[in-house]
């Protein structure tokens, strides 16, 4: 039970690490930093650095387990293990990174659409 625990908690700090730093990544965002540091660079780089929410997982998730383990503290395991759990964290947070980011963008655009048919309707009732 605690490893499972330790996957849950750790695939949920990393999808809130992921997708925070992903929406923070344009022109005037804390991380834009980021885009420009990996511009130009291979996409083998690129996309797990900061270009793509689903590759962010594989560097983004050990970047937690390590901050988790200094801060909270991991099981002790056999070095395997803790590749296991990684990679098992790592798949989990693609995945629910491509999902978070989708309904982000949805309901982006779906808030948007809305306000402008509000103003839509306002101008309409000027005239």
């Amino acid at each position: 039970m605690t490893d499972f625990l330790t996957i849950m908690k750790l695939t949920c700090l990393s999808t809130f690490w992921c997708v925070g730093i992903y929406m923070n990544r344009d022109k005037g965002d804390a991380f834009y930093f980021l885009m420009k540091l990996t511009e130009g660079a291979p996409d083998v780089i690129a996309k797990p650095v900061i270009r793509c929410i689903n590759c962010m997982a594989s560097i983004h998730s050990a970047i937690v387990m390590v901050i988790y383990d200094k801060l909270v503290g991991l099981p002790t395991f056999e070095w395997w293990r803790y590749f296991l759990l990684w990679l098992i964290v790592a798949i989990m947070v693609a995945g629910i990174n491509g999902i978070v980011w989708n309904v982000y963008s949805w309901l982006e655009e779906y808030i948007s659409a809305l306000q402008r048919n509000n103003f839509e309707e306002e101008d309409t009732k000027v005239d």
